[in-house]
Parts: C-alpha cells; structure tokens; sequence
C-alpha cells in the first residue's frame, strides 16, 4: 500500500494499529485498490476498540495479499475469539475477491502460478 494511505490508516485506527505506529508488524502489504474495503473493516474494528477494554481490542499483525485475496491477521483479544470479527475478516476477504487490487474497480480473479484479482484494464497493464 502507497505510504500516503497506510499513513491514513494508522492516523485514522490508532486503537486498532496500536503499538504498531508504522503499520502491522509486516506492513500493509497490499496494493491501493483495497483501500476502501481495509478502511470499511478497521473501521469496525476502531469502534469495538473504543468500546472495550485494553485486553479485548483488536490489534493487527499482518494484512496482506495470498493467492489473489486479501488476509488480514489480528492478535489475540478476546478468549473465545469474537465471532463477529471473524464474519467481518471473512466478508472484507470475499469482497477482495471481486474488486481489482490494483484500482479498486470490479474485478475477478486471475493468472496461472501467481494470482491476483484484477480488471481488465489492469490486467492489460500488469500482463497477468
């Protein structure tokens, strides 16, 4: 992710990045056209966060790019694991699977060896 929008994003989610000042530990490692997805999830994480106690809130460790999807890895908070934040990773991990990574359009899945999720106009462009 370009670093303007990952600066975004920690300005935005303080409690969901939380000592993590520069992004997860591993970074945002995916391209700008999930933007508005990522945005949408932590934004339901950042209100969980306000509202629970230190022990409890969802904090990050890695979003990233597998096999033309997105993954987004939280540590632990709650013991059992809330299932509504499995529901939201699951749903923002699906919408990822039609929208281009690279522009945020509509978008399908595709190559051979290395996948990812891209319009046809990107998909042009990043010879995939």
């Amino acid at each position: 992710m370009s670093p303007s929008k990952e600066e975004t994003l920690v300005h935005d989610y303080p409690l969901t990045f939380g000592k993590n000042t520069i992004g997860p530990m591993w970074g945002l490692e995916i391209c700008d056209g999930w933007f508005a997805i990522i945005d949408a999830l932590f934004s339901r994480f950042e209100a969980h966060n306000k509202n629970t106690t230190l022990k409890n809130r969802v904090v990050l460790s890695q979003v990233k790019e597998k096999f033309g999807a997105l993954r987004v890895y939280v540590d632990d908070c709650d013991d059992p694991f809330p299932s509504w934040m499995n529901d939201e990773i699951a749903k923002a991990e699906e919408l990822s699977r039609k929208t281009c990574e690279n522009c945020g359009d509509p978008g399908e899945l595709r190559g051979g060896s290395w996948l990812k999720t891209l319009c046809d106009p990107c998909r042009s462009t990043r010879g995939v």
